[in-house]
């Protein structure tokens, strides 16, 4: 079974139509799979999350009161899955679904599979800003941990489940930074690491600023896990 992971936070704009984009989908790849929503929303997420459930038995609503970050979230997801295979991605869908089925095959043979943004068969919109700070967080990024990944960040990822949960219990933040934890432990463990382009479209709606406490958190998380790296 493939077990979908779909993080949310106050997301009633657009929760239960991107949730059915992802139904649509693995209904027509054809394989076993469940999709998890877990949120901590203050909205009508919970509610609207809950219908969708109610509405179709390959979902799945898990509702926290309290706020857990986006790890959490997602380890949450992890706790409660049945599948051996699980897939997580950002619920605005930045990332177009075409890549589903290509990210669910590559976990036949490798163990970690992620979109990268910087593939060189990806096709990106976003602004300039954006991209040359995301590039150049990612060459930080896998010059200090000595990972040749070309994007730590993309919010498309999938593994399998004995990796996933391996990886995920050295995992100390639950913030932005969560995806470049995951994939240094992922290499310190010596998994099989996948990148698969994707067409991936910026979202006005979730274009949040880049402030100078985001800037500084992401530096001295990356500044410690460096020092990790040699231990």
């Amino acid at each position: 079974m493939i077990s979908v992971i779909l993080p949310a936070y106050n997301e009633e704009g657009f929760i239960k139509m991107n949730t059915l984009k992802v139904v649509k989908e693995m209904n027509k790849i054809g394989k076993n799979y469940e999709i998890i929503i877990v949120e901590e929303s203050s909205d009508k997420t919970p509610e609207i999350s809950q219908q969708l459930s109610k509405q179709n038995s390959y979902i799945k609503h898990f509702h926290s009161s309290k706020r857990l970050g986006k790890g959490r979230a997602i380890e949450l997801g992890v706790m409660k899955a049945k599948g051996d295979t699980i897939i997580f991605m950002d619920i605005d869908l930045a990332v177009d679904l075409s890549a589903l089925e290509p990210l669910i095959n590559a976990l036949e043979t490798y163990d970690v599979a992620i979109g990268s943004r910087y593939h060189p068969g990806s096709k990106t919109k976003r602004t300039l800003l954006r991209l040359f700070l995301g590039r150049s967080y990612a060459i930080l990024s896998g010059l200090l941990l000595g990972i040749r990944v070309t994007d730590f960040q993309c919010g498309f990822k999938g593994f399998k489940k004995n990796a996933g949960v391996n990886v995920i219990k050295n995992i100390n933040v639950s913030g932005v930074f969560w995806d470049t934890e995951f994939m240094f432990w992922a290499k310190k463990n010596k998994y099989k690491v996948q990148e698969l382009p994707v067409i991936w479209e910026e979202k006005k709606a979730r274009n949040t600023k880049i402030g100078i406490k985001t800037i500084f958190y992401m530096g001295l998380n990356l500044a410690k896990l460096s020092i990790l790296r040699f231990l």
